[in-house]
């Protein structure tokens, strides 16, 4: 499982976990990483308005807004999810990536969707990444390697022999 941040522009971020109580965990993360957001809108699940959540949120002066119960519609979330899901099978299909990296292949897909610019007015023309940060996205690292190719790295023995292995690329 996973926490997913999104906001109105396209901007990405998915943090796996282990399990739903992580999800303060994860916002804490997600405010070191990127940055306080001024609010959030979650539906009303105990993860995401209780515990180390509502100790981060207070902590940090962010305004909550909860959908409606049994109102998914309302939560920007569910289509970002949607999406993010339909990239992360595409990738693991065309690749035939092992099912059990989903979690790695799912933090590659979110990031590639945020150094992408998308055709929303909002964007004027940027990348999601752009205007969140303020920073110029550098994609290098992600043009030199497709999810999943096949590389040479070295792992280091003692001098003067290094050990060339081969393996998969999953992201910077």
């Amino acid at each position: 499982m996973g926490q997913i941040f999104i906001n109105d522009i396209g901007f990405t971020h998915f943090m796996p976990m282990k399990m739903k109580s992580e999800a303060g965990y994860a916002r804490a993360e997600f405010i070191q990483d990127v940055g306080i957001p001024a609010s959030l809108h979650t539906d009303d699940a105990k993860e995401l308005t209780l515990g180390t959540w509502r100790k981060t949120r207070l902590d940090h002066a962010i305004k909550q807004t909860l959908t409606e119960p049994h109102s998914p519609w309302q939560n920007r979330a569910e289509g970002a999810i949607r999406e993010l899901k339909r990239h992360v099978h595409h990738l693991i299909n065309c690749s035939n990536t092992p099912k059990s990296l989903w979690d790695f292949c799912s933090c590659y897909a979110a990031e590639i969707r945020c150094l992408t610019a998308q055709p929303l007015c909002s964007l004027h023309g940027r990348t999601a990444y752009e205007l969140v940060t303020g920073n110029t996205p550098d994609v290098s690292e992600y043009l030199e390697f497709e999810w999943y190719q096949l590389i040479w790295y070295y792992e280091t023995h003692a001098f003067p022999e290094d050990k060339r292995l081969i393996g998969h690329w999953i992201g910077v």
